[in-house]
């Protein structure tokens, strides 16, 4: 791992995958923070910082979601999307979901790892058949590429389906 103090990248302020991020992270300080003062306070206040609790968790939620509906534009950006995605994979893994939710998991999954994997490629010079990556990244699998991107073979076998 490489030391950050060193990082002559330009700064990711301006990377709203970013920001995100820095959002999610101030949401769960101040619902941890919360959790910890409910036992003082009279019940009045107990409820109200429960239902701030509630209302900090639904916007980690929505800004989650948010950041699968964004490209990578930093590498910590990309950062970010994977571990969202590994998060997002281990739900899928130890929840028990319908088809409809697995399935929707598996659409927000891909997108960020797509996403991370293709400003990573892009960032470092890695071409697209470099690395054996069409074998564990199908192309036509990239929830980012339109079907007029993908290779004609990948075409043809969509349409004989």
């Amino acid at each position: 791992m490489t030391d950050s103090r060193n990082n002559t990248n330009p700064p990711s302020d301006g990377d709203p995958i970013v920001a995100i991020a820095n959002e999610i992270a101030a949401c769960h300080k101040r619902a941890t923070e919360l959790l910890r003062e409910r036992t003082t306070g009279g019940s009045n206040r107990t409820i109200d910082k429960e239902a701030e609790v509630d209302r900090l968790y639904t916007r980690i939620y929505e800004a989650r979601d948010e950041l699968t509906g964004l490209k990578a534009q930093s590498v910590e950006g990309a950062v970010v999307q994977l571990a969202v995605a590994s998060n997002i994979f281990s739900n899928i893994g130890e929840n028990p979901l319908d088809l409809d939710h697995r399935c929707c998991a598996l659409i927000l999954y891909r997108r960020l790892v797509y996403s991370a994997i293709s400003f990573l490629c892009d960032e470092s010079g890695i071409e697209e058949n470099d690395l054996a990556l069409p074998l564990f990244l199908e192309p036509h699998l990239d929830p980012w590429k339109l079907p007029s991107d993908l290779p004609a073979n990948v075409i043809r076998l969509h349409e004989s389906l």
